[in-house]
């Protein structure tokens, strides 16, 4: 009975370090390229070279919702990054009495793929890092193959979570 109980916290320990990990920025590859944001154009550059960049509606403090449209270095809109969130009796809190968990969803405009990661915060900036980390544009555009093992790697986890 004891092993048992220790097999157990043993698994949700390591679930909760992969699932901590998952949507993490990928920072050994950013130190590998020279990584630039500009705030005031939301323009990222990898090595020197426009490599994408975002536009953001409503990710002021008090507004209810927020998006994120990426365009290629062409300025061709091909990926839409949209905060969403599902409710948790597991997150109710004084501060958080809905229990709201926030993700992520990423929708790539050409296939309509769709991944969803975990709450990156609302600034262009740590969104463009999560995005040149996965390698998700070569050369100012996007790339594709990277596209679809991003899809792959984060699937749609967080819609599926029981809403209550």
């Amino acid at each position: 009975m004891k092993t048992q109980k220790i097999k157990i916290i043993i698994l949700l320990l390591a679930a909760t370090f992969v699932l901590s990990n998952c949507s993490s920025v990928n920072k050994k590859y950013l130190d590998q390229v020279h990584f630039q944001f500009d705030n005031e154009t939301g323009t990222a550059q990898i090595n020197g070279k426009t490599s994408f960049k975002i536009e953001q509606t409503g990710c002021g403090l008090f507004d209810v919702e927020c998006s994120s449209d990426i365009y290629d270095k062409d300025g061709k809109k091909v990926l839409l990054v949209v905060l969403d969130n599902y409710k948790s009796p597991m997150e109710v809190r004084r501060s958080n009495p809905e229990g709201k968990v926030p993700f992520y969803k990423f929708v790539f405009l050409d296939s309509q793929e769709k991944a969803e990661v975990k709450y990156l915060g609302t600034k262009a900036e740590k969104i463009a890092k999560f995005i040149a980390s996965n390698k998700l544009f070569k050369d100012g555009k996007l790339d594709k193959q990277k596209a679809k093992e991003f899809v792959l790697r984060y699937g749609q986890s967080f819609s599926k979570k029981i809403k209550f």
